[in-house]
């Protein structure tokens, strides 16, 4: 026999959640919003990256060849 399992939908969260915090609003502001800005950060660093690596090794094989060319 398969029992109904009924979650009750909560109505008005966010003001009920927003009025448990009290002292600590400018708190779990400041908290949302620097997790979403490290959230940005944690996507960009490998881009940056690999811009870096991208453009390093370009100067490096570009040094290599005319390090090799003078030698001959």
């Amino acid at each position: 026999m398969a029992r109904d399992i009924s979650v009750p939908k909560a109505k008005g969260g966010l003001r009920k959640l927003a009025s448990c915090v009290g002292q600590y609003k400018a708190a779990s502001i400041w908290t949302s919003v620097l997790v979403a800005l490290e959230v940005l950060f944690e996507v960009f660093i490998p881009i940056i990256m690999a811009q870096i690596v991208d453009v390093g090794m370009a100067e490096v094989k570009r040094n290599l060849f005319s390090v090799c060319a003078s030698e001959t």
